[in-house]
């Protein structure tokens, strides 16, 4: 708190000598030969100049002291000064900076630095509330698809469960076979093949699904919600100083100088606890930036197509005498085989169709967020409570 006797001291000094080596008020910079400081009104100052007061100062009015009127007390019972202008604030510890004056609110209607304090000590931002980001929908065209016959016949002189032995012959159709009525590369009845008839049974390889990729649909949401960084909404703080000493209230306490719509606090980096009586906490950052975004909408490969087809075998070239009728699975063996009920047929034409076919489906991917709000060097300030 202030000094009363010492500044009722200084203001009767009687030579200007003395009053120009003075320190006035306790402000440090200031003497009290020069000048008084603005907040001293003039009737706690009457002598602003050595020449104003030849004759010495005048009484001083009792609500210059501390007390109402004793002249040999330093401050008043509640802490307050006469002399001070704001609040007599316990000094900080020395770690802490400050104080200074810290405007917080929204970015656009923050105020600016008054001509009293005019350095600009600090700006940042406030951690934002969670706020959750809004990607787009994804989903997946249907795939295209196509159902081919069987490219793989193989007919051996061995039995289906003697995969091993006999000879093989290739019955692989042409490119292009569409499935109706050929004769292509017919075996007759009774032919041999190393000692044994050449048919005795046949394999024929599943039917084909081809499936090509997906296609990424993206269904973008109705409204997208700001951004955490920058904005003109964002909670924000400037803090406002001046190179000007404050000056003491006591040997543990400053006085500082009110300001509208600035608190007053002192500031440590990091995230801090408070000293004692810097009770209003506030943690604020030299950056937040938002660096989450939306993972790109991809489509997984197609699953669950299904085709089914039929192919005959028969003894005569007309497609007309039945010798087997087997149904294949895309999904099913990948290479089945089928005896014939008599060795040594006549394999002399066969068909293929496709029964049934049911597309599949791809599993869309993407349209999560990823990546964080990333809050920069924080810094804490820690203000004076605010009175209720």
């Amino acid at each position: 708190m202030l000094s009363r006797l010492r500044i009722a001291a200084l203001l009767v000094l009687p030579t200007a000598a003395a009053l120009v080596s003075a320190t006035a008020c306790d402000v440090g910079t200031i003497e009290l030969g020069s000048n008084c400081p603005d907040w001293v009104t003039d009737e706690c100052c009457p002598c602003p100049v050595p020449e104003a007061c030849p004759d010495g100062s005048p009484p001083l009015p009792a609500h210059c002291f501390a007390d109402g009127g004793d002249a040999g007390s330093e401050a008043s019972a509640d802490g307050e000064s006469a002399l001070c202008p704001g609040d007599c604030a316990p000094k900080p510890p020395d770690a802490w900076k400050g104080p200074v004056h810290v405007a917080i609110g929204a970015a656009i209607s923050l105020a600016e630095c008054p001509a009293s304090l005019p350095n600009v000590v600090f700006e940042g931002q406030a951690a934002p509330e969670p706020w959750p980001l809004v990607c787009p929908t994804c989903s997946c065209d249907a795939p295209l698809e196509s159902c081919e016959l069987p490219t793989t016949w193989t007919v051996s002189s061995a039995p289906c469960n003697d995969p091993g032995s006999g000879v093989k012959t290739n019955l692989d159709p042409s490119a292009g076979w569409d499935g109706t009525c050929t004769t292509e590369d017919a075996i007759a009845a009774g032919k041999l093949c190393g000692g044994a008839p050449c048919v005795q049974s046949i394999a024929v390889s599943r039917p084909v699904l081809e499936q090509q990729p997906c296609v990424p649909h993206v269904d973008e949401p109705e409204f997208e919600l700001p951004r955490f960084s920058g904005g003109p909404f964002a909670t924000s703080v400037r803090a406002c100083a001046t190179d000007v000493q404050w000056p003491s209230c006591s040997d543990s306490a400053l006085c500082v100088p009110q300001e509208t719509g600035f608190s007053v606090c002192i500031s440590h980096s990091g995230d801090e606890t408070c000293p004692e009586g810097w009770n209003d906490k506030h943690v604020f950052y030299d950056a937040v930036d938002d660096l989450r975004f939306c993972e790109p909408c991809t489509c997984g490969l197609p699953k669950g197509g299904v085709c089914e087809i039929r192919y005959r075998i028969f003894d005569d070239s007309a497609c007309s005498s039945e010798l087997i009728a087997i149904k294949l699975s895309s999904a099913g063996d990948p290479n089945p085989c089928q005896d014939f009920s008599v060795a040594g047929v006549a394999l002399a034409s066969r068909t293929a169709e496709v029964l049934t076919y049911e597309p599949g489906a791809c599993e869309p991917m993407g349209g999560t967020v990823a990546g964080e709000v990333v809050l920069s060097q924080p810094t804490t300030f820690c203000c004076l409570t605010p009175s209720s």
